[in-house]
């Protein structure tokens, strides 16, 4: 359906430069939009941060960062005037970080290899970055979807330095966008440890990503049903702890049950929960080669068997005894 401008329906206009429209229109946050659509129509607001926020219902830590940004871009100046906002960084010309090694077409099969963190990008180079590499404002449109929310200039920043220095593919740093989200993180800080975390422990591509989640994934159920078990209810469990049930699923082979089971025996040797000990349990039954929990109940029975038996034979060995004194008392 065609559109037309009412221009009747104005009741006067304000110039905006081309530059806003054409170099950061597609870049810039929702933010810093509103902030320099103001300035343009009252330019003596353009000292007063604090009517800025309270006209545009924003905090002045948002207002500073949104400031901040057409100063880097070149459409603000500082002036004694305005309150201290930083100042640019000093360029830094770009030193990929990650070496790209041969890959095939498929796009998950880039591999990085990270030497050291990445400068941080400035909006003017941000601006120019996106005007060769439609894949920035696509990153920055996908990923104010995934985390559910516009992100700030510095945000914006982060994103595209993983993008251009770091060499991080976008379905990657889209992925794990996803990731940090349901897991409540939803903040580009929490993203951009969490991707340096990873790839220094090698999980350098999409697939490797995709499959350390669905491993975390896994690891969480299995230590809800052991917090279950174990009657945990109340707390996560600790490093440690996890070190535990992960080695008794991926080490030792055990699911449930036998961990279960190791747990009662705890209980009922020692009165109360102990990791360690239920370790020593179930590394004792792997090490005698027990493998269901069957055989880890079978264990005691043999002697308590014994016991029986012998019990039996005590029990048989009284009643001789009592007989005999029966006998010879009615002698």
């Amino acid at each position: 359906m065609p559109y037309k401008v009412l221009y009747s329906n104005f009741d006067g206009i304000f110039a905006v430069p081309n530059t806003v429209v054409e170099k950061y229109l597609k870049v810039c946050s929702p933010t810093a939009l509103k902030v320099i659509l103001l300035l343009l129509h009252d330019t003596k607001k353009a000292g007063e941060i604090d009517s800025i926020s309270e006209q545009l219902g924003i905090t002045t830590a948002d207002t500073v960062e949104a400031l901040n940004y057409w100063v880097q871009a070149g459409m603000l100046q500082m002036t004694s005037g305005v309150r201290n906002v930083p100042k640019e960084e000093a360029k830094v010309t770009p030193q990929p970080i990650c070496e790209e090694q041969p890959q095939n077409k498929e796009k998950a099969q880039k591999v990085m290899t990270v030497s050291s963190r990445p400068p941080r990008i400035s909006q003017q180079e941000m601006a120019q970055l996106a005007r060769t590499d439609e894949n920035i404002s696509v990153l920055i449109s996908e990923m104010q979807s995934a985390m559910g929310k516009a992100l700030s200039p510095m945000e914006s920043e982060i994103i595209v330095s993983l993008y251009t220095y770091a060499g991080v593919p976008v379905d990657y740093i889209l992925l794990t966008a996803v990731y940090c989200s349901e897991l409540g993180k939803n903040n580009v800080r929490y993203l951009e440890k969490t991707i340096y975390s990873w790839l220094e422990q090698g999980i350098d591509t999409y697939e490797k990503a995709e499959q350390h989640i669905i491993r975390i994934g896994e690891s969480g159920g299995r230590e809800n049903m052991v917090k279950s078990a174990f009657g945990i209810f109340d707390r996560a469990l600790s490093a440690q702890e996890k070190k535990f049930v992960q080695s008794w699923y991926d080490e030792l082979g055990y699911e449930l049950p036998m961990i279960a089971l190791a747990y009662n025996k705890t209980i009922d040797s020692i009165g109360k929960l102990s990791f360690p000990y239920i370790n020593t349990i179930l590394r004792n039954w792997h090490a005698k080669g027990f493998k269901t929990v069957q055989q880890a109940q079978e264990e005691n029975k043999p002697a308590a068997a014994q016991y029986s038996a012998e019990r039996s034979a005590a029990s048989s060995s009284d009643l001789d005894e009592l007989e005999q004194l029966i006998t010879h008392g009615r002698r």
